[in-house]
């Protein structure tokens, strides 16, 4: 009843999009997104109640999911919600989540230098005594692991190397955080045993060039 009266007004659309099945076949569903005015609305919301306007995670370019498979997006999304919750339980604050749209557009924009890649996530999490940021990156296993193609696993982590390397510590995005962690989350206790034996080699290496706390 309240997702009717929020699309009656406008402020909730909803969006034909694709998933695929444990078949390997692909079903049409939908997902209900904010409108414009809808956008706006919460945007009010959020002024009003102090928060930071970029935790507004929307934008016009949403539209463009229609009839588009989504299971990546989503996944970014379930880690999102089982970060926050597991934060909450354990009684450790969780904050400056940030989506691969948005660190997509701190990218576009030159207010971070991640170069040819984008993490699929960032938080951090913060204790009385402690600030850890993390990288996320969401691996449903549709990629190789190795070999030279753009989304092997391999060069996900080769690009990340480079980017800790040799521009983290001058990013000015992240001024004044340690040096973060990239939190894998994958398929499966095989699948993860795979990621780890084609990234010792990277880990090894990176291990000679620590990227220095702040």
């Amino acid at each position: 009843m309240c997702l009717r009266r929020l699309k009656d007004r406008e402020l909730v659309a909803c969006l034909p999009v694709f998933r695929h099945t444990s078949a390997g076949t692909f079903v049409r569903g939908e997902v209900n997104v904010l409108t414009a005015k809808g956008a706006q609305l919460v945007r009010e919301h959020y002024a009003a109640a102090g928060y930071d306007p970029e935790a507004l995670r929307w934008s016009p370019k949403i539209r463009e999911y229609a009839n588009q498979t989504i299971d990546h997006e989503l996944a970014i999304n379930d880690v999102a919600i089982a970060a926050v919750t597991a934060a909450r339980t354990a009684g450790i604050a969780l904050h400056d989540w940030h989506d691969d749209q948005q660190l997509h557009s701190l990218k576009a924009s030159g207010r971070v230098r991640f170069g040819d890649f984008t993490p699929d996530g960032f938080f951090i999490l913060e204790t009385p005594r402690k600030r850890q940021p993390y990288f996320i990156e969401v691996d449903r296993g549709t990629e190789s692991v190795t070999g030279r193609a753009p989304n092997t696993w391999q060069r996900k982590i080769e690009r990340y190397g480079a980017y800790l390397k040799e521009r983290y510590r001058d990013d000015p995005y992240f001024a004044d955080l340690p040096a973060p962690l990239v939190l894998t989350v994958t398929t499966g206790p095989e699948r993860l045993g795979n990621l780890l034996d084609a990234a010792k080699h990277i880990v090894v290496s990176l291990a000679a060039f620590p990227v220095p706390g702040r």
